[in-house]
């Protein structure tokens, strides 16, 4: 008998001009999709369209399998992973994080450096417009 294969729970945080496009996207393949925004149109907007919506990064993260940062810059990456309640606290073991954030290369090295300390036994990568 086959396996029967239950959909993934994926969460973004940041539904911005990127991340809403990229929830549409989910909810068109039929993931279960999760949304954490600062701004409440942008949640509604998500909710709207069928997306979950969550009040913290880690309200999110504990529902979610894959987590994708899209933010503005560092800090706003430093902030929904590690602050107060950021993701990284409430992440499982094998859960995947993915930073697609346009920052200089210096700055994914450093908060690639935290997040490998702060999360033993998960994935993350982040995406750079340069040479690490």
């Amino acid at each position: 008998m086959p396996r029967k294969k239950t959909p993934l729970a994926v969460g973004v945080i940041g539904a911005g001009a990127m991340g809403m496009g990229v929830v549409r996207s989910l909810l068109r393949g039929r993931f279960a999709t999760h949304v954490r925004d600062i701004r409440p149109e942008a949640e509604a907007e998500a909710a709207r369209l069928g997306a979950t919506c969550h009040p913290s990064p880690a309200a999110l993260a504990r529902a979610c399998d894959i987590i994708i940062v899209l933010v503005v810059d560092t800090r706003q990456i430093e902030a929904v992973l590690f602050g107060p309640d950021g993701a990284a606290q409430a992440l499982a073991r094998g859960d995947i994080v993915l930073a697609g954030s346009t920052v200089a290369p210096e700055d994914v090295a450093s908060v690639a450096w935290v997040y490998q300390g702060a999360i033993a036994g998960n994935a993350g990568t982040f995406i750079s417009p340069g040479a690490l």
